[in-house]
């Protein structure tokens, strides 16, 4: 029973958000780094910019991780961010490669592979139910899941959906 129970439940889509804590950080890394900037002297304040532009960026990326939707179905994993979207279809996934603390999935199927937040990252109404769907599609699959260190570096390739 539990089984079929799964298996219609991976039959409906799930949409989850990242948590909102990574979107908030990234801007409160901007505004302070904007802050030191704008009390800086005139005189510096090029350089004061420029030595913290790194922050910028680091702040700009947890803007666009913090903004991700991730929409689980029975076909599809896809990833929205604010600057691309990217989807794979179930049936191309051949294996999934994760940390020790699952804090990364890596899709990973022919030439292509697709790199999604794990699931202690996911909130939203859909977030209770979106990881037994992805499990049990996994299951209906035979996808494997293998531990590697490297999984948290890994970029999503050749999954990018162009408009």
């Amino acid at each position: 029973y539990r089984w079929n129970q799964l298996l219609d439940e991976a039959t409906m889509a799930a949409t989850v958000r990242m948590a909102g804590w990574i979107k908030t950080l990234g801007w409160v890394v901007i505004v302070a780094v904007a802050l030191v900037v704008s009390i800086s002297s005139p005189s510096d304040s090029a350089i004061v910019a420029l030595l913290f532009s790194p922050f910028i960026g680091m702040g700009l990326v947890l803007v666009n991780v913090g903004s991700t939707r991730l929409e689980l179905s029975a076909d599809h994993v896809r990833l929205r961010t604010i600057l691309a979207r990217y989807e794979m279809r179930w049936d191309e996934v051949r294996w999934i490669e994760t940390d020790d603390r699952m804090s990364m999935l890596v899709l990973h199927g022919e030439d292509k592979r697709l790199t999604i937040p794990g699931g202690d990252y996911w909130s939203g109404a859909d977030r209770d139910r979106a990881w037994p769907r992805f499990v049990a599609q996994m299951d209906a699959r035979s996808v494997k899941m293998q531990r590697s260190f490297w999984s948290q570096f890994k970029l999503s390739r050749n999954t990018k959906v162009h408009k």
